[in-house]
């Protein structure tokens, strides 16, 4: 396949993965807070078992394309020079590591709209809010890897192993809020309501996808793979 095909499915991919992604959140944002009680918790993942089953499938294929877009944003970056190789390395298992993390996260809510309309009697208050906790703490987990993914991609950037270079504040910026982010989310109160700071972590997540997009978008304008 010829380098300029490759470039464009990448890219393509790109896009696709933003996507699919900001779909799936959108689907479980109504989702309850773990401080909410036990009976609210399971009313709303029984009434929409549908929509948690549909952004989990939808999180899955945002994966697979995020992979396909990391693959080759590693390839391009790793042609450049020495220091952009190793970097690159960073950029590749960094993405990886947050797409695994991503992954698992999803479980908790799929288990909880599994066993909210059960039959033969509803899980324990307890598991409830476990589950509900998981995935919080799930959540903040990804926006560690997404900080140091960003911190590559914005090195990257400002190397110019990939472009556009106006893209590498924006990548630091979501390194740094996507670290503070998750570092507050974990310090919820006793009845498991969140951190306000906690909030940078969802602008971490949106520059992110600022820096996917604009990286995508540049691949598919270029003649060359960036050099």
């Amino acid at each position: 396949m010829e380098e300029r095909a490759v470039r464009r499915a990448a890219a393509f991919a790109g896009i696709a993965f933003v996507v699919l992604l900001v779909a799936s959140i959108v689907l479980t944002i109504p989702a309850p807070m773990p401080d909410k009680s036990t009976a609210k918790i399971l009313s709303w993942f029984a009434d929409h078992r549908q929509r948690v089953y549909t952004s989990a499938v939808l999180g899955g294929l945002s994966s697979v394309a995020f992979l396909l877009f990391l693959g080759y944003a590693h390839h391009a970056a790793a042609k450049v020079a020495d220091g952009a190789r190793g970097v690159a390395s960073m950029l590749l298992t960094s993405g990886i590591a947050t797409v695994t993390i991503a992954t698992m996260s999803a479980l908790p809510f799929a288990a909880l709209a599994a066993t909210a309309s059960r039959p033969g009697g509803s899980p324990s208050d307890d598991l409830v809010h476990m589950l509900d906790v998981v995935n919080g703490f799930g959540i903040n987990l990804i926006g560690f890897g997404l900080s140091a993914f960003l911190v590559a991609a914005g090195l990257l950037l400002a190397q110019g192993a990939l472009r556009p270079r106006w893209a590498t504040w924006v990548a630091y910026v979501g390194a740094v809020a996507n670290l503070i982010g998750s570092a507050a989310g974990f310090y919820v109160t006793k009845a498991g309501k969140g951190n306000p700071i906690g909030f940078l972590g969802f602008v971490g997540l949106i520059l992110f996808l600022i820096t996917v997009v604009a990286i995508s978008v540049q691949l598919l304008s270029v003649q060359e793979a960036p050099a």
